[in-house]
């Protein structure tokens, strides 16, 4: 078997170049066509870049641990804003809070597991409801039932 003039490549007269992860090719300016060794060869100039967009291994592996955690932000807006509709009382989240602080400090690859991603989902779901559930027992008398139908249904589930 002959190689190639690089010692990775195995078909002779052929180089091989390599490009790092995470880099993709460019087009710049028009094709052409050049002559070599007396054939045509069409030449595609390119600029080599490295894709910014794409994800690095890190990345990809702590994508549930992020979306868990902007799911859990989320829920804390959610119930902040249709709290305030009903109610000028300040709504403690420190379970909600306590949960997502814990959630940050687990290895990324816990919630790559199926059932860890799950149940997390589901613990700050959970947390949600009983947050608001405990809140409109503390304001029971201050809540006012016309307001609380009119903006939050889930809320005048725990009334």
């Amino acid at each position: 078997m002959e190689l190639g003039s690089d010692p990775f490549n195995l078909c002779p007269g052929e180089r091989e170049i390599l490009f790092p992860p995470l880099s993709h090719m460019e087009v710049v300016g028009q094709p052409r066509v050049d002559m070599h060794e007396g054939k045509p060869v069409i030449v595609v100039s390119v600029d080599v870049n490295i894709n910014q967009k794409a994800l690095t291994i890190e990345g990809i592996l702590s994508q549930r641990k992020q979306t868990l955690l902007s799911v859990g932000e989320n829920l804390k807006r959610e119930i902040k804003f249709d709290l305030q509709i009903v109610s000028e009382s300040p709504c403690s989240q420190e379970s909600l809070e306590k949960y997502l602080k814990i959630c940050n400090q687990r290895d990324d690859s816990w919630f790559n597991a199926d059932v860890n991603f799950k149940d997390s989902i589901i613990k700050v779901l959970e947390l949600k409801e009983e947050t608001i559930a405990a809140f409109v027992e503390s304001e029971k008398g201050n809540l006012s039932n016309e307001k609380v139908s009119m903006h939050a249904q889930q809320i005048e589930l725990f009334l």
